[in-house]
């Protein structure tokens, strides 16, 4: 009974304490909340609470700004032009008016509107504000015309370089080039901000006609300035920009020259041109910052590098790549090493040496080699971890095995504090080996250990794995010939891993390893060109089990080896299928997409 009576008295107090609580504190709680359900799009209820806050506190702005706010999102314009009228007996502010002129342009009110607006423009014509909100209100209702006389009512008044960034934006909306090219630098001439001006000449270069316009009026102004290393920063940008990269490159050398730059200016181009994937001008400035010489030129090394590298970069685009080419792109590097052995970008060069030799030369020996320097000369920087697992690598792919183990364990005392995620990733390594070899239990006890450690994709690789054995626990002998053709794949070994991994499919028929397996195979078989082979074999499959998971997959294999033999009639059949069958299949906008463009082309 005394703690009953203790529970009473605390709550009687509350109550008490509530009823006293200012109406302001209960409005303003419901302030909140009405913001709170006009943010999450709730508009009914919030315009029932601003209504209500409105009635009791008429004279708070806060609240019938709120009001107009949720009205406006609701389109109720002509319910809020009389509250508006009504409101400016009481308030007479320039907002106030500008609203009035807003909603009666929405109610068709354009005589009615216009005076308004003079009228909130002659109520303090000395104010940059002033402009600034009536312009808006303009804006708001499309009228882009009226809101850029405004602005220049405003300049006329208060000074000839105002609103000059608000009327770049209004000459864009409306497509007149010009005057928004002269508005952007004379806002370009006030900022000195240089991402800013090119963020609004970005905006007007919508044609050719625009682009046109637009050049001329940077290109004087650049003529006019020519000392004015802004301005051509700017004209670079431009030329840039529309693909004159060769001119563009010939204002910044002109640039770096004014600000007796040795080159910092032409390096600088260099690596936005790699960055954007311009590898023609990059090589070439990159190129001039070589030519400038060793002597007092600090970018000297960094510009070998750079060369190199896009160079490299370039190849990734190109089929068919000649020995000579190849060739020379390892020779800049190897300069590199020469003249800087102990730069960070000549150990990078060394690296880069021997993913040539690997990926595009086919030497894994003499990239192994390569490696073997790296690692040896350079111990104890991160690149030296990331070698280490390419090194391994190449050892799996020659069937050294225990070679590549011993490695890969070694990663772990001589990077754990440098490099954890590529000690991580030697490790799934060593499990990846045990599981090619075939002892399948061990390799599930280090991959489970591996998948919980981290993010990483070695984890995520490690987890995948782990579910992939339990699900086929049972099939110890076909697993143990799916990982002996998961490491022929890997050894590039194709026609190897194409029929183990049918075997797998034979002797697996029915579970979840045989549907991986037929798929497997399949990827291979359209690699090694056994189209009919691989289509018959999808198709049984499609076939014998219509249910499995895979079964969108299958079908997008097949169509997209139709496309390949340009056979549309039959690609679009089975894009279609996947379409009807698999309305949720991750393969559904491919197949949208395959499908219009293959109409589009059989149009044109």
């Amino acid at each position: 009974m005394i703690y009953l009576r203790y529970i009473m008295m605390i709550m009687a107090v509350s109550l008490i304490a509530a009823s006293s609580l200012p109406a302001q504190s209960i409005d303003e709680r419901k302030f909140n909340l009405a913001e709170s359900y006009e943010a999450n799009g709730s508009f009914d209820s919030a315009l029932q609470l601003y209504e209500e806050l409105v009635r009791t506190s008429p004279r708070n702005a806060k609240y019938f700004d709120g009001m107009v706010r949720t009205m406006k999102s609701q389109n109720k314009f002509s319910e809020l032009l009389p509250l508006v009228q009504k409101r400016l007996e009481t308030d007479k502010s320039i907002q106030m008016i500008a609203l009035l002129g807003e909603l009666n342009w929405k109610a068709g009110n354009s005589a009615e509107a216009n005076i308004a607006w003079d009228e909130a423009l002659d109520s303090d014509r000395q104010s940059k504000s002033t402009y600034s909100v009536v312009a808006a209100s303009q804006i708001s209702v499309l009228q882009f015309e009226k809101a850029i006389s405004t602005y220049k009512q405003g300049r006329s008044e208060l000074g000839r370089k105002l609103f000059a960034d608000e009327l770049s934006q209004l000459y864009a909306a409306v497509g007149n080039y010009s005057e928004g090219t002269k508005e952007v630098l004379n806002m370009f001439v006030q900022s000195k901000n240089i991402s800013l001006a090119q963020g609004r000449l970005s905006a007007l270069l919508t044609s050719k006609q625009a682009v046109n316009i637009v050049g001329e009026i940077i290109r004087d102004k650049a003529k006019d300035n020519r000392n004015n290393v802004l301005f051509l920063k700017l004209y670079s940008w431009f030329l840039h920009t529309i693909n004159k990269y060769d001119e563009a490159l010939e204002i910044i050398v002109k640039v770096d020259q004014i600000l007796k730059a040795q080159m910092r200016e032409v390096y600088s181009f260099a690596n936005n041109a790699r960055k954007d994937g311009n590898f023609y001008i990059a090589v070439k400035a990159y190129g001039k910052v070589i030519d400038f010489g060793k002597d007092k030129n600090k970018y000297y090394a960094s510009a070998l590098y750079g060369y190199a590298r896009t160079l490299e970069e370039q190849l990734q685009e190109e089929k068919d790549i000649s020995t000579e080419r190849i060739e020379k792109i390892i020779d800049r590097y190897r300069k590199m090493i020469d003249d800087y052995p102990k730069r960070n970008t000549s150990i990078e060069a060394r690296y880069r040496i021997a993913m040539i030799l690997l990926n595009k030369q086919n030497e894994p020996e003499s990239a192994a080699e390569e490696l073997r320097i790296l690692i040896n000369n350079h111990s104890n920087v991160k690149l030296a971890a990331k070698a280490s697992i390419l090194l391994g690598s190449i050892y799996v792919m020659s069937d050294d095995l225990d070679k590549a183990s011993e490695l890969f364990a070694g990663m772990r005392k001589k990077f754990t504090r440098i490099a954890p995620e590529e000690v991580i990733l030697a490790d799934y390594k060593i499990a990846e080996i045990v599981y090619f070899q075939g002892d399948i239990d061990s390799a599930k006890v280090l991959l489970g250990k591996i998948s919980v450690q981290s993010t990483s994709d070695a984890a995520n690789d490690a987890l995948e794995k782990v579910i992939m054995i339990e699900q086929n626990t049972e099939l110890v002998m076909a697993l143990s010939k799916y990982a002996k053709a998961e490491l022929r794949e890997y050894q590039n070994k194709l026609n190897a891993a194409y029929d183990l991994f049918k075997e797998t499919a034979k002797i697996s028929a029915g579970d979840d390893l045989c549907d991986r397996s037929i798929i497997r195979a399949a990827e291979l078989g359209y690699k090694l060109n056994k189209k009919h082979e691989t289509d018959s074999m999808l198709v049984n499959y499609l076939e014998e089990y219509p249910e499995s998971i895979y079964a969108d997959q299958a079908l997008i294999l097949i169509a997209d080896s139709y496309v390949l033999s340009k056979n549309y009639t039959e690609a679009v059949k089975f894009y279609t299928e996947i379409i009807l069958k698999y309305p949720g299949s991750m393969y559904i906008q491919k197949a949208r997409k395959k499908i219009r463009e293959i109409r589009q082309n059989s149009n044109s």
